[in-house]
């Protein structure tokens, strides 16, 4: 499930994936994402990976498609900032980190999700 976390500045996204990721949750997220892109110059994503248990055929193949959308969009994702306990959530966000040296991306753990909050706000 994919639950929105609201945030009062307008070009930030906040999301909190916790269980398995179906369609509809999936769909309004990009959804949203969408709507940030066509009202601002550039965004900002604020993640909380509590657990992920995958995500149907379906779903996967759409998120594929969505991000080859968005990556000509790459240049307008300015901050990501992660928050989990899972080390291959860090050691994705790392390599995420390199391969779009142009977006700020950074792992916090949860003991952090304050400083994270601030990072991805300041």
């Amino acid at each position: 499930m994919i639950e929105i976390i609201p945030f009062a500045k307008a070009n930030i996204i906040g999301f909190r994936l916790d269980g398995k990721i179906d369609d509809d949750s999936y769909k309004q997220a990009v959804a949203r994402i969408q709507n940030l892109l066509d009202d601002n110059d550039t965004i900002r994503i604020y993640a909380e990976v509590v657990s992920l248990e995958g995500m149907s055929v379906e779903t996967f193949f759409e998120n594929i498609k969505v991000k080859f959308g968005f990556f000509s969009d790459r240049e307008r994702f300015e901050r990501q900032a992660i928050v989990s306990d899972k080390q291959w959530v860090e050691i994705l966000t790392n390599i995420s980190g390199r391969l779009f040296p142009s977006v700020e991306v950074k792992y916090f753990s949860f003991a952090e999700k304050e400083e994270a909050l601030a990072w991805v706000k300041n």
